[in-house]
């Protein structure tokens, strides 16, 4: 059987499509940790979400065009390269500043991925399969968001499994704070199931851990709780007679306050299945007080319970799992890059094994490709891109459909915490399943697009698919109006996922359709506007959330811009290319 080159080619963009997604959203998963670690506030967070979406869309023209330039095979190893090397230095960043800088860093990078493997496919893959080539490696992107969540948590569980569960001054975020909620009454109502109020059980929790304190301990807390400038005092004191020769760089409350949370860890174990059952904890606390935990693990789920019991004060022992993440994905970016380097070659007929017979089927139906050359690169053809209808409505349809995909990586980890109450591992679980669900619609919507094209003509086949999936992503997000129980809006979430992947592949082979001699820049040129979409995303939702109090207004909003995004849609005829040499 004679070689395919090509399709090693077009694996190796698959597996760089894979990367990116899971690079770009692997914030999204750890994110509520990296607020807690660093002592960020919910704007912060909210920025670093955006801030990769900004540099991403601006650099898209700018990458294309270097593609167009200097050839995929160069620049999408540097580009690769670039990334992992942002990538793994998110796992030493240590503030807000730092964090916006990598984000954009990274963003930067990863612009001219996308463009450059739409350059791979219009050189390597013969016309009458563009759209299912370019369906391929756009699935590899919902791959990599899609095992993001799972495979996330499992890092972070896998590398937080040894963490030390003692508390350290530096995990207490506000001892005043734990102090209080260790000493509080509870606000029991008359009613027949009080006891079922997740804040009771809470109370429960840290009455029954606190009963055997010693009374110093217990009068050091209620100092804490109602006179900070005494319990500070009295920290300095105790810490004197401790360390009589150091001098402190702690914040004296928080190390005694840490001390005093250690004993309780230390202490038998004080989860009660039952009580657990009513809160938010984690799925490995859970699992094994149902299973009899044997002794040496008491420690750690004493530690679990605390944070369960003081949600947002002290730090979440998976914090020691996020770095060492960031560190293993950009380490798999290396690899990848060395492999795409040695495979690849910008045009087919520079690859030393291709065949002639391959060569042949990749030309078959287009004009010839002519190897560019330093002296026969055309300029951007700037004014036909400016003045392309086609182009500025492919364009703003990605933008308002990026307004509302977004939400599935960005916001639907929050919504899954908020609205439906679960724990670090369970959404990362069912945050994957719309995800995976896209995986379909993705792989359909390139051989829809193929199909429709055959039967339909080039205009219909490209604008049925992109019309129709807008449309029903958007009836998806009318849907979730309805407050819908956890399993039925797993159910409509995925349907947008899908819906939202059935137009990508159409998108990909329409920007191909027009581009020409310049299809990097064409699609970097549709990115652009669809990653200002993205930018926005979390600002404007969030802005949504905060002003209804209620998930109404993200779900309202995202159902408009799918609407308005199907709409763009209608007009689009990929007949009419940028590149007046090609036509």
């Amino acid at each position: 059987m004679p070689q395919r080159i090509r399709h090693r080619v077009v694996f190796l963009a698959f597996l760089t499509s894979v990367l990116l997604y899971l690079d770009r959203f692997v914030l999204s998963y750890v994110e509520r940790l990296i607020k807690v670690d660093l002592g960020l506030s919910e704007d912060q967070i909210k920025w670093g979400l955006s801030a990769f979406f900004w540099s991403y869309a601006l650099a898209q023209v700018p990458s294309g065009l270097l593609t167009d330039r200097y050839g995929p095979r160069k620049m999408l190893t540097l580009y690769v390269l670039l990334w992992s090397a942002g990538t793994a230095l998110m796992g030493w960043i240590n503030g807000f500043a730092m964090l916006i800088a990598v984000r954009l860093a990274i963003g930067l990078a990863q612009a001219g991925a996308y463009p450059t493997c739409a350059a791979i496919v219009g050189r390597w893959v013969p016309l009458k399969s563009r759209g299912t080539a370019s369906g391929l490696i756009a699935v590899g992107g919902r791959i990599g968001g899609g095992i993001a969540p799972l495979l996330t948590a499992f890092l972070v569980m896998s590398f937080a499994a040894n963490a030390n569960p003692q508390v350290q001054p530096t995990d207490v975020i506000d001892p005043n704070a734990v102090a209080a909620r260790c000493v509080e009454e509870p606000e029991l109502s008359p009613l027949p199931d009080a006891g079922n109020e997740p804040d009771v059980v809470r109370w429960r929790i840290l009455q029954r851990s606190t009963n055997p304190l010693p009374n110093l301990d217990k009068q050091f807390l209620l100092l804490a709780a109602d006179q900070p400038d005494l319990a500070l005092a009295q920290a300095a004191q105790h810490w004197k007679s401790e360390n009589p020769n150091r001098e402190s760089t702690h914040n004296l409350v928080a190390w005694r306050t840490a001390g005093i949370l250690n004993q309780i860890i230390d202490g038998p174990l004080i989860a009660n299945a039952e009580d657990l059952r009513r809160l938010t904890v984690e799925r490995e606390l859970q699992s094994a007080i149902d299973a009899s935990p044997p002794p040496d693990s008491i420690p750690r789920l004493n530690r679990l319970t605390l944070e369960a019991a003081l949600p947002g004060l002290i730090r979440p022992l998976y914090s020691a799992g996020w770095r060492p993440v960031m560190w293993l994905y950009g380490a798999a970016g290396i690899v990848i890059a060395a492999l795409f380097w040695i495979v690849v070659r910008d045009w087919p007929a520079q690859h030393p094994r291709i065949s002639e017979t391959e060569l042949s089927e990749i030309n078959a139906g287009r004009p010839p490709q002519p190897i560019a050359t330093a002296q026969s690169r055309p300029p951007l053809p700037l004014h036909a891109m400016l003045t392309s209808r086609s182009l500025w409505l492919i364009s703003g349809s990605q933008f308002f459909a990026n307004i509302a995909w977004t939400f599935l990586v960005l916001q639907m980890p929050r919504y899954l915490q908020e609205a439906h109450k679960l724990s670090f591992t369970d959404r990362s679980f069912y945050a994957t399943v719309p995800l995976i669900a896209g995986w379909g619609g993705m792989f359909l919507g390139g051989l829809a697009t193929d199909r429709c094209v055959k039967r339909f003509g080039l205009r219909l086949g490209r604008v049925i698919p992109l019309v129709g999936s807008r449309l029903l992503a958007t009836s998806a997000f009318l849907g979730l109006l309805l407050e819908p129980s956890l399993p039925m809006a797993i159910a409509l979430l995925s349907l947008v996922a899908v819906a939202a992947d059935f137009a990508s592949p159409a998108t990909w082979a329409f920007n191909q359709d027009i581009g020409g001699r310049f299809i990097a820049s064409t699609l970097g040129w549709g990115n652009m506007w669809g990653n200002i979409g993205s930018a926005l995303s979390p600002l404007i939702l969030a802005e949504a959330l905060e002003r209804t109090g209620t998930w109404t207004g993200p779900f309202l909003l995202c159902a408009a811009t799918f609407a308005t995004a199907g709409l763009c849609t209608l007009f689009l005829d990929p007949r009419k290319s940028i590149d007046t040499a090609a036509t």
